[in-house]
């Protein structure tokens, strides 16, 4: 019994939706109990219990990124359990969260004409979810505009509409680039 209260202990947190200290006992039951039958089950519980924490409310995306980065560590005994198809769910909505609010906060740093800043948080959820930020229309225009502002007149900026244009053709920012295109070339 003493191999399981860590495993005890994380079940009554979450019960009681304090997630945080439910993490922290279901990973000191990984950490201890690697060939423990309920291994799968702590991993689980982990994943749930950052997902719980994941809100629009505070807006933190750090459960999200504790969520990313417990899934890309798996091991292949977890990919096969009973656990894997929520899992997935969990994952995939964490790394849509990360994506939003990266989105939301680079907005908010063009608003107030902070470019580099609001590329940074692009790039920053491109180590996380590169596959997302590469093929979001929203994210890769952002990045774009942030670049004509940081870079005037590059000639890479044509490069970079005429790719966006290729791979998003009904994207609703098409008129904002030509117009950031036109822009540059009038300010030479």
């Amino acid at each position: 019994y003493t191999r399981e209260i860590y495993l005890f202990r994380g079940d009554v947190a979450y019960k009681r939706k304090r997630y945080r200290f439910a993490i922290d006992q279901y990973n000191e039951f990984v950490k201890n109990q690697v060939n423990h039958p309920k291994i799968n089950y702590a991993r689980f519980k982990i994943l749930s219990s950052y997902s719980k924490l994941i809100t629009n409310k505070d807006k933190d995306i750090g459960p999200s990124l504790g969520v990313i980065e417990i899934y890309n560590l798996l091991p292949d005994s977890y990919l096969d359990s009973e656990f894997m198809k929520n899992t997935n769910r969990i994952y995939n909505s964490a790394r849509k969260f990360v994506l939003k609010r990266a989105i939301y906060i680079s907005r908010f740093y063009i608003k107030k004409k902070e470019f580099g800043a609001a590329y940074s948080r692009i790039e920053n959820a491109n180590i996380f979810i590169p596959d997302l930020i590469q093929n979001s229309y929203e994210a890769q225009y952002l990045k774009i505009l942030c670049i004509s502002k940081m870079e005037d007149g590059d000639s890479s900026i044509k490069n970079l509409i005429n790719a966006y244009q290729i791979k998003f053709p009904d994207s609703p920012f098409l008129d904002d680039l030509s117009k950031i295109w036109w822009k540059q070339q009038l300010d030479l």
